[in-house]
């Protein structure tokens, strides 16, 4: 399905033309957010985004990538409106939210712990079925 989320008119149909065989690996996304933000909670930030839009950017490592598509999902899901900011990959879009020049950042566990343990930024929710636990 994620043709149809990032191309206007994909050559395939991603869910006709294919046969699922095996999952081959889970990662699991970390939503963060600048350590200074009051918000606590995925439900808190949803709700300050449906507050103030304006005020709302979410960091996009990579275009089409999964946390890319996570991020659209949840502006969906949240019916929040994100402007959607592309950077060069995770390291400048940690930087940018660390800094609170970004308000959220939604990518892989493995590549934003490090910078969540040191409370550099403030890891809100995962989208594991369960908690990490790391």
């Amino acid at each position: 399905m994620l043709a149809k989320q990032v191309l206007s008119s994909p050559p395939y149909d991603p869910v006709a033309d294919f046969t699922p065989i095996a999952r081959v690996g889970e990662a699991p996304l970390l939503l963060v957010i600048p350590p200074q933000a009051p918000q606590k909670n995925l439900r808190d930030v949803v709700e300050a985004a449906r507050q103030h839009p304006d005020k709302w950017t979410a960091a996009v490592p990579a275009l089409g990538a999964p946390s890319h598509l996570a991020t659209l999902l949840l502006a969906k899901q949240g019916k929040i409106n994100l402007t959607m900011t592309p950077y060069r990959g995770t390291a400048p879009a940690l930087v940018d939210v660390a800094g609170g020049h970004v308000q959220l950042l939604m990518d892989s566990i493995i590549s934003v712990l490090p910078m969540a343990k040191s409370g550099k930024v403030k890891a809100i929710a995962t989208t594991s079925a369960k908690r990490s636990s790391v």
